[in-house]
């Protein structure tokens, strides 16, 4: 969710944050509250070895990328079959409906 709010906040798209550091730490301080509050409420899922080992399944059945993968076997493995991303490679995995 923080990737998203920072390419809509600075209207540059990954590779272009990538190689301009300095505007993803201007941007970020001036998130702190709100990520502070958002924080609140979300938790953080524990990724274990059943969830490795199908990340790698996912990845030789989709051709699904290394970070894409345990993003969706962490999904399958908590049971979470919505997800909000501007990646559409995640609409190759047949359990996740992608949003928007």
């Amino acid at each position: 969710m923080l990737f998203v709010l920072l390419k809509l906040l600075t209207d540059m798209k990954a590779y272009e944050l990538k190689r301009r550091p300095q505007i993803v730490k201007e941007t970020l301080k001036m998130l702190d509250k709100q990520i502070a509050f958002l924080q609140g409420y979300f938790i953080e899922l524990e990724i274990n070895e059943e969830i490795k080992q199908t990340a790698l399944d996912i990845m030789r059945q989709y051709g699904l990328l290394l970070n894409d993968v345990i993003i969706a076997a962490t999904c399958k493995h908590y049971n979470i079959d919505t997800i909000i991303t501007f990646d559409e490679d995640f609409k190759r995995v047949p359990w996740l409906t992608v949003l928007p």
